[in-house]
């Protein structure tokens, strides 16, 4: 009931739940019944079963990528926050001051060229995203690249990557100072400097060698490019939309992107370390995929127990769509040279999902080898990734 009356049904009713346990065996049960069995009990039954699959899971080909040669991982990490009902604030606090009374936030984090999910879990949104990098550094390996959004970052964070002999490209906070060193003294490096340069400079970007924070002074990779004027436009009306009024450096801040890396000029071009960061949006697809398709942020007045059942029930299906996505992703690299569509592959298992629940509830090996084969068919028929005028494919950022 759990894991497929919400691919049939949005936000199912208890009473709407009854009449699925009728159709499939005629069973009689009451919503009030129904009601009962959303419990701790059961919460932590779907937290047993959700983390089991997690540890356990396939080992996949990884995608034929060039940037295997320089990394043997390409770490992306982020959290999406949806609002609950008020009723769920014990649990699940909001923030105060915006009249979010509750709030829950997803962590996840996956390997771009295997497909192993190294983290996914569910937490209230109050807990910072500084907190998830330093729990899931302990587990970075040497030539792994770790790509996160910046509230993950802080100078220690920078350090501890780099004490693991593993790579980071990041977007810089605005408040950290930035320092060259000339003749043997740090000499900060502003905004306006960094923009002058680039007006001034023949090239498209500027990469040098910088030292991060007044403190540390971490020695970083720094690179720096100019914006267009619309993409200026819509950052400075996304600012003023959160921030409000803009001071001098928040309107510095809109005209250029500032990354720092410690990947190697060999390793990687100013424009390929560019490239790269980008590859970190894989991630807002994932999530704005969870949303548009399975509604993992919609949530009406309920008891929390059932919210979490329904959630983690959610997760495990996205799991099952990830192992079927990821087993068949390196076979159609290789055989098609194409790249599967993460929202064209869930859209269509959503779609053929009860196919799916006959064969794992009455299980015939044969049967269930048959449906894949179909399966993977119309993957490729129907949900490989399009490549679109102007933008660079993901196939072209992993240089297959």
């Amino acid at each position: 009931m759990l894991l497929f009356d919400h691919l049939q049904i949005d936000q199912p009713s208890l009473q709407q739940h009854s009449f699925s346990f009728y159709d499939a065996e005629g069973t009689q049960i009451t919503k009030q019944a129904i009601d009962k069995r959303f419990n701790k009990e059961t919460d932590a039954f779907v937290q047993a079963i959700f983390e089991q699959y997690l540890k356990h899971q396939i080992g996949y080909c990884s995608l034929s990528s060039g940037l295997s040669q320089f990394f043997s991982a390409i770490r992306i990490m982020d959290s999406t926050e949806f609002q609950l009902p008020a009723q769920m604030a014990k649990e699940f606090p909001g923030f105060d001051g915006d009249g979010t009374a509750a709030c829950a936030q997803l962590q996840f984090e996956y390997d771009l060229l295997s497909g192993k999910i190294n983290q996914l879990c569910i937490d209230k949104a109050r807990t910072s995203d500084v907190h998830y990098a330093n729990e899931t550094n302990g587990s970075l390996k040497a030539g792994e690249l770790v790509l996160r959004d910046l509230g993950y970052y802080s100078l220690h964070i920078y350090k501890a990557i780099e004490e693991r002999n593993a790579y980071f490209v990041s977007r810089l906070k605005t408040q950290v100072i930035i320092y060259e060193q000339e003749n043997g003294a740090f000499k900060e490096l502003t905004y306006q400097q960094i923009i002058e340069r680039l007006q001034k400079g023949n090239e498209k970007y500027i990469d040098i060698q910088v030292y991060i924070g007044k403190e540390g002074k971490q020695p970083v990779r720094l690179i720096a490019n100019l914006l267009e004027e619309e993409a200026v436009s819509r950052r400075i009306k996304r600012k003023k939309k959160r921030k409000g009024k803009l001071n001098e450096d928040d309107e510095l801040w809109t005209r250029f992107n500032l990354f720092v890396t410690n990947v190697s000029t060999q390793t990687a071009t100013a424009e390929e370390i560019y490239h790269l960061y980008k590859l970190r949006w894989q991630i807002e697809l994932i999530f704005k995929c969870w949303k548009s398709i399975l509604k993992i942020h919609l949530v009406r007045p309920m008891k929390v127990y059932r919210f979490k059942c329904y959630l983690k029930s959610k997760l495990i299906w996205i799991m099952i769509n990830w192992d079927i996505l990821m087993s068949f992703s390196q076979h159609i690299q290789t055989k098609y040279n194409k790249i599967i569509s993460l929202y064209k592959c869930f859209s269509l298992l959503k779609a053929v999902a009860q196919q799916l629940s006959s064969l794992i509830f009455k299980p015939d090996v044969r049967k269930l080898k048959s449906w894949l084969a179909k399966l993977f068919d119309a993957i490729v028929q129907y949900a490989v990734k399009e490549n679109k005028r102007g933008r660079v494919s993901v196939k072209n950022m992993l240089k297959t």
